[in-house]
């Protein structure tokens, strides 16, 4: 399990700073929208080992959406490809010891938007008891 998160880190791309927070909120949006475990993938990265393209940025989306709950998932991948060590910084794992992930997505172009899926995922139907 990660050790600790970083809490706040501050990445630029095009002259602005974004505000990004790992946290257990941002961590279950990142759950919310892949299905996968926020923890798992944190203690992934702190580890050194791959992590896909596609959860690396809807990591940081998770991060940003905190402080900027309009931002889409196209912001976290040019914030990415503007600052590659965002996803270091933010979970507080050591320079040199995490691989960035080997293939990036394309990334949108400026003012580009790309809609996240739905943060609410319809919930499960309950099932009924058969008499």
């Amino acid at each position: 399990m990660a050790q600790q998160l970083k809490g706040e880190v501050t990445a630029k791309y095009d002259g602005q700073s974004y505000k990004l927070v790992l946290n257990f909120n941002a961590l279950c949006d990142f759950e919310d929208v892949t299905g996968r475990n926020g923890l798992t993938l944190v203690d992934q990265i702190e580890a050194g080992e791959p992590i896909n393209a596609r959860d690396m940025r809807y990591l940081i989306w998770a991060a940003l959406r905190q402080h900027h709950l309009d931002a889409t998932v196209g912001l976290a991948g040019l914030i990415i490809t503007h600052d590659q060590k965002a996803i270091r910084k933010l979970t507080g794992a050591e320079p040199g010891k995490s691989r960035e992930a080997e293939e990036l997505e394309p990334a949108q172009a400026p003012g580009e938007a790309v809609e996240p899926p739905n943060p609410d995922p319809p919930k499960p139907k309950r099932k009924t008891r058969q008499q």
